[in-house]
């Protein structure tokens, strides 16, 4: 079984409050997996979409924050979306972003942001996290939250037992 099959389920039967979306298990895997394919921690990004959202796709902020990871169509569809010419799919395959199906490609487009704000912060989970959470300036609240987040991932990690808390940043994407 794979880590992030794992880490998942446990996520899953040890945190979440039921009811729990039927598909809570299938998008934490691929949270996870998108995470891995372009090298941001999956016990970060599964921590964030905890959350964020507790893995709900159809969440909706009072702010307009949108799916699992709460992106902020108004921004991330056109400010990251933009940075991240391409995504990848559920199958691990790049795809070109549209802003018009920005919606449907929340998730990819969550990590993507994520995987921005770490190459930004130099690897510094805790300043990526908050940027995500509170925009170019974050708040003081918006800090506290990301030290909640990266907090709960090394908890998970000690749990699970899983692999070292200290990945590198992931490399910046392309622009081809």
């Amino acid at each position: 079984m794979s880590e992030i099959f794992l880490l998942c389920g446990y996520v899953i039967a040890h945190y979440t409050v039921a009811p729990v979306q039927e598909d809570a298990l299938e998008l934490c895997q691929e949270i996870g997996e998108l995470s891995e394919s372009v090298g941001v921690d999956p016990y970060l990004s599964i921590s964030l979409a905890y959350y964020e959202s507790r893995f709900n796709v159809d969440a909706i902020s009072d702010a307009g924050a949108i799916g699992s990871l709460q992106i902020l169509p108004r921004y991330h569809c056109f400010e990251i979306g933009h940075d991240c010419h391409r995504l990848i799919d559920s199958n691990g395959e790049y795809i070109p972003l549209e802003t018009d199906s920005c919606y449907s490609q929340s998730t990819s487009l969550g990590v993507c942001a994520l995987s921005r704000y770490l190459v930004e912060s130099l690897g510094d989970q805790v300043v990526a996290v908050a940027r995500y959470h509170g925009g170019r300036n974050p708040s003081q609240r918006s800090v506290r939250y990301a030290s909640t987040v990266v907090r709960f991932s090394e908890t998970l990690r000690r749990e699970i037992g899983g692999a070292g808390t200290n990945r590198q940043a992931p490399a910046p994407p392309s622009k081809e």
